[in-house]
């Protein structure tokens, strides 16, 4: 457990060394219950062939464990981990290893929980470490005698498919996460992306059984320089709720007088008409003279034209001109030397950075400054 353990401090930040030599290293600590800085300043001593930056980093690391040693009966355990977390870069490190933005930022939200957490405990690294222990057992004892029916399971929407729930809660029904679209070289600006993304939304709210939940935030506000977490999500927009609900309550509860009283007040829109045709074929000529129900324009141009959501009109605001000068929150300044229709080129004052692609669409915009 021990060598798994190291392995894992070791490679994640990685020291920079290769596979070999960071086993015989971990070879070399398993053994100790202490002393692991010492033993690695030791290491550094033996080994040979490997450049001076690997050199620092495995000396870097051996001084933070030593560190992390002489503290653990002088602070907290989360006071220990806030040290390991900064000393050793470990945001900064997976930040720079992503494939994945969502998935990364996933990661860093679990570490600061964790952190959180530890803080409530507020107990020394000892008893941090016991009643960690004790929370793993009663998970593996519930699991063992399944009684995993009256727990909360947390699961992603793609390893929630082919299962359903009585009860099921989708949070972050906003515009940061649904759609979740790329920004970095990866982007795309195909409506196949954002018909994928509008799927996998329709597989989780459908594998609720009695109850469905949905969270999203209050703020109607659609501009550019405000936060997307802050925004609605254009699918929870699309969903026409204030139709859609009333709609199901006289499907289910209401009798047949009742229902078309129903659908010849308020009409139907070319969805819910489709759908009542399919369950309710008797009423065929009442469904098919039904009035319109017209959704609000912008919903229905999200929802029938989804690649005009991710190219945004050409404007003066718009970051996408080419020659502008703009300032990325992230690289810095900049100048923008090729527009097309789905991306567009920058490239950056600070030659490390060169040049890099966007996707043109509005979920970007709050990432640029015009100068």
């Amino acid at each position: 457990i021990r060598a798994r353990q190291l392995t894992h401090m070791l490679t994640l930040p990685h020291i920079g060394l290769k596979t070999p030599l960071v086993q015989q290293l971990v070879t070399q600590l398993a053994p100790l219950e202490q002393g692991y800085g010492d033993q690695m300043d030791q290491f550094c001593l033996q080994i040979r062939d490997i450049s001076q930056y690997q050199l620092n980093k495995l000396r870097a690391r051996a001084k933070l464990f030593r560190a992390l040693e002489t503290s653990a009966h002088k602070q907290s355990t989360s006071q220990l981990l806030k040290t390991y977390i900064q000393d050793s870069e470990l945001i900064d490190s997976l930040r720079s290893m992503s494939l994945n933005e969502q998935r990364t930022e996933e990661q860093i939200l679990a570490i600061k929980g964790f952190q959180s957490f530890l803080k409530q405990l507020n107990l020394d690294v000892h008893s941090c470490c016991l009643h960690i222990d004790d929370l793993i057992a009663r998970h593996r004892d519930r699991k063992a005698s399944k009684q995993s029916h009256s727990a909360i399971t947390l699961s992603s929407c793609h390893r929630a498919k082919g299962l359903e729930w009585p009860l099921v809660l989708i949070p972050g029904l906003t515009r940061q996460y649904w759609p979740f679209i790329r920004e970095d070289d990866l982007a795309t600006a195909s409506g196949d992306a954002l018909e994928a993304e509008r799927r996998l939304l329709y597989v989780a709210i459908t594998r609720a059984q009695r109850q469905l939940h949905l969270f999203t935030c209050k703020s109607n506000d659609n501009s550019w320089l405000s936060d997307r977490n802050q925004q609605v999500s254009p699918f929870y927009k699309e969903m026409n709720l204030a139709h859609c609900l009333p709609l199901a309550e006289h499907i289910q509860g209401s009798d047949e007088k009742s229902f078309i009283e129903h659908i010849n007040k308020h009409g139907l829109t070319p969805t819910s008409k489709r759908y009542l045709l399919a369950v309710k074929p008797k009423l065929k000529p009442v469904i098919e003279q039904a009035s319109h129900c017209r959704i609000k324009k912008k919903t229905v141009q999200q929802a029938r034209k989804p690649k005009a959501q991710l190219q945004a009109l050409f404007s003066e605001d718009d970051p996408w001109q080419k020659n502008r000068r703009i300032k990325h929150a992230i690289f810095g300044e900049g100048r923008v030397t090729e527009v097309h229709d789905a991306h567009f080129m920058i490239h950056f004052d600070q030659k490390q950075f060169g040049s890099k692609r966007f996707a043109r669409h509005d979920e970007i915009r709050h990432l640029f400054e015009l100068l």
